[in-house]
């Protein structure tokens, strides 16, 4: 009865579990790595006289 039960709750495996677990995580990782390179281009930017730059990352921020 168990056995039955379990079978019909549509679980995954261990393996897929554990797969999709490190793509998330990798995933997570490119972001965070995307989001220092843009963070560091965008500083970049306003340093260099790209006074749009900073507007741009005010409007941005208020959308996050």
């Amino acid at each position: 009865q168990l056995e039955r039960l379990l079978g019909r709750m549509n679980l995954v495996s261990r393996d897929e579990f554990d797969a999709m677990k490190a793509v998330a995580q990798a995933a997570r990782e490119a972001q965070i790595r995307l989001e220092a390179r843009v963070q560091a281009l965008e500083s970049r930017l306003s340093q260099a006289g790209g006074g749009d730059a900073a507007a741009a990352q005010d409007s941005d921020s208020e959308t996050r």
